[in-house]
């Protein structure tokens, strides 16, 4: 007899953005650019929620639950994660970040 145990990965990053998937392949340079320093960039799927990015990748969580091209970004109560075909994203939902003062800084 037999015995073996599986791993299975979900819900996680796995791995740098595939730029040749369909959801991927026709977004602008700067997200290509928000992928290697996502410090420098902020992402806003809505009007007047410029939030900062943690992290572009590939992620197979909710709904999926297979690897699809997404942004991890400050949310409200948290990190919260935003599939490139989400509602409310866009090609122009990555900016580059403007520096601030001292005085109201987050950071």
């Amino acid at each position: 007899m037999k015995t073996r145990t599986v791993s299975v990965r979900e819900g996680e990053n796995v791995g740098p953005v595939d730029w040749s998937h369909e959801l991927a392949k026709d977004m602008p340079q700067i997200w290509r650019e928000a992928e290697q320093s996502p410090q420098n960039y902020t992402f806003c799927a809505y009007p007047f929620s410029e939030r900062r990015i943690y992290k572009i990748c590939m992620y197979d969580g909710w709904p999926y639950w297979k690897p699809m091209p997404a942004v991890l970004y400050e949310g409200p109560l948290g990190s919260e994660w935003a599939h490139f075909n989400s509602y409310g994203v866009h090609k122009n939902s990555i900016q580059p970040r403007e520096p601030r003062t001292a005085a109201g800084s987050l950071d």
